[in-house]
């Protein structure tokens, strides 16, 4: 998908050479100005470009839809697939969970269908990696695992890798440390060394594999994977001597220090901490800095081995401070490990307990966290009730001999204030509904006065068949007429462009004369038509809603439920239980 992106990119820039040296905001007001003298490729290319230069911005969002828009007018196949996927992707990224799962599954389907499979597979990954942001652990493993299992069945090696990479993820999350290892370690053996893109992932999860090692205390396991991650720095410098290895070079020696440090042997750890330092000196002396705290780890776990530990200590301390400012879990965890353990090699037991104390307070608290995070609410008020009622039984055993009579009234009472309550709550939210079922029928009769004013321009004295006025109107009518005839407006797939073809009109006349006669926009006239047609329905038959939602054209359930509360601020399910009611009365 990159390379599809990249190449797309460059071929914009080859069509309108003009743009080429601009900073961003030159190049994003020069290709809006030109936008709509392109066409076919050159609008596509123009269209990508766009969302490009606006990345991780507002706008981004808006030209890819303008894109996939204009992609699916050109039937442009790989252009569509390629859009469907970055807008799953914006959206994971902006945290909008409902618009993942629903651009996310026709991503997976559309492309599946036409055998897209790199924005297939990008599509999957942004629903697994929601699902597992959700604390929904199990859903996302049994999607990752569906989704190697359709790249193994394609042969794509690469695909496999990455599900294999996300699943040890998803381990790691639910602290299943060797189901982690294990399918990181699969994972790698799949990447191809020799391409550019896949060298951060590998090099990332030899990294994680190495830190595993440790957590693990299988210090040998940290040693095995720094020696691995050297072995692939030294093929890649041979290969791509351009590419930056330094940070890469970087942490093989941090884990070699801290692993000959676990293990007993501070020469070879201290050789370990010079090479890192030759690599990064001698600004982390000065600046603190993620790599300059690997630093003071390093050393701290040498001097421990080496028995100086005030040293030590003064290392860790600076460590901690670090990872505290920067909230780092994990990091707050081992280094506060690490000086409980330097406290008691120094016989100051009452720090050492106190830190250790610390460490499974928080230890506790994560746990609780997590477990919390990974059960549904349904389960929680079951616990919960469960709970409270458990303890109401306790309670009255104590005290049943005493208590027993006033138990039953207090009960009795409750049960009459609650039903008081609930009856009372039932009705008001009644009038409520009944007082706006009123204020739409009222509000639908004054939209019938105006629609018939619409349609009978000629009636109106200030209007002559010779006004402007006088043929938006006519044309807004023929529109209607049109969107209402065999129900076209609920097509999804419907365009202002085939509208304005079946008028003999263009769009930007068509525009117009909505905005001018009704102050809207094409889908948000659309839109209200399928709201009004739906709510004829509701008045009139027994249709089921899930019906419903097919018969006016709506996406889903979901957004004809939140579409047509928004605007009447009933749902329809009581909406038709009212109607029934006041036909019925």
């Amino acid at each position: 998908m990159k390379k599809l992106i990249i190449t797309t990119i460059l071929a914009s820039l080859i069509v309108i050479p003009t743009i080429a040296h601009q900073s961003n905001a030159e190049k994003i007001d020069s290709l809006v100005a030109i936008l709509p003298q392109l066409h076919g490729e050159a609008k596509l290319d123009a269209l990508l470009t766009l969302s490009h230069l606006n990345i991780n911005m507002t706008n981004e969002k808006d030209y890819v839809k303008m894109y996939l828009e204009e992609a699916r007018r050109q039937k442009n196949i790989e252009a569509e697939g390629l859009a469907l996927s970055t807008l799953t992707s914006i959206y994971y990224m902006q945290f909008d969970s409902d618009s993942v799962f629903i651009f996310g599954e026709e991503a997976i389907s559309f492309n599946r269908k036409h055998k897209i499979y790199d924005d297939l597979f990008t599509a999957f990954y942004n629903i697994i990696r929601r699902y597992q942001k959700q604390g929904q652990m199990l859903t996302a493993l049994r999607q990752a695992e569906n989704a190697y299992d359709e790249a193994k069945e394609l042969q794509d090696n690469i695909s496999m890798a990455h599900m294999l990479s996300v699943m040890g993820n998803i381990f790691y999350d639910m602290e299943q440390y060797e189901e982690a290892v294990r399918h990181w370690t699969e994972s790698i053996q799949l990447f191809e060394y020799d391409v550019p893109q896949h060298l951060p992932i590998i090099f990332g999860t030899y990294n994680f594999l190495a830190y595993m090692g440790r957590y693990m205390n299988q210090h040998q396991e940290t040693l095995r994977y720094a020696d691995s991650m050297q072995i692939t720095i030294d093929r890649i410098y041979k290969s791509n001597p351009d590419y930056n290895i330094e940070t890469h070079r970087f942490r093989t020696e941090y884990h070699r220090a801290i692993a000959y440090a676990e293990l007993r042997q501070p020469e070879p750890a201290l050789e370990a901490i010079l090479l890192a330092e030759k690599i990064y000196q001698p600004q982390w002396k000065e600046v603190i800095s993620f790599s300059a705290v690997q630093i003071d780890a390093m050393y701290g776990a040498y001097y421990f081995a080496a028995g100086d530990y005030n040293s030590a200590l003064s290392h860790y301390d600076r460590l901690l401070k670090y990872y505290e400012t920067e909230r780092i879990e994990t990091g707050i965890y081992f280094t506060k490990k690490y000086i409980a353990r330097n406290y008691a090699a120094m016989g100051d037991y009452k720090n050492a307990n106190e830190i250790a104390n610390q460490i499974l307070q928080r230890k506790e608290e994560l746990n609780k966290e997590r477990f919390y995070a990974q059960i549904n609410e349904l389960r929680t008020i079951y616990e919960l009730d469960k709970a409270e009622l458990e303890a109401e039984r306790n309670k009255a055993k104590i005290h049943q001999q005493r208590l027993v009579n006033t138990g039953l009234i207090g009960a009795c009472v409750a049960v009459i204030i609650i039903a008081t309550l609930i009856v009372r709550h039932q009705r008001k939210i009644a009038r409520k509904n009944i007082a706006l079922y009123k204020q739409i029928k009222e509000q639908d009769r004054l939209n019938e006065k105006l629609q018939i004013a619409v349609s009978q321009p000629k009636d109106n004295n200030n209007l002559n068949e010779n006004s402007e006025k006088y043929h938006l109107q006519e044309l807004v009518s023929k529109m209607r007429e049109l969107l209402i005839r065999d129900n076209f407006f609920a097509n999804p797939k419907i365009e202002a462009h085939d509208i304005a073809i079946k008028l003999s009109t263009n769009r930007t006349q068509l525009y117009e004369a909505l905005k001018t006669v009704t102050g809207k926009g094409l889908q948000e006239y659309i839109k209200d038509m399928k709201i009004n047609e739906a709510k004829r329905i509701l008045e009139t038959a027994d249709e089921p809603i899930k019906n419903i939602v097919d018969i006016c054209g709506f996406n889903t359930l979901r957004t004809f439920y939140r579409q047509f509360t928004e605007c009447y601020n009933i749902s329809p399910a009581e909406y038709r239980k009212i109607n029934r009611r006041v036909v019925g009365d």
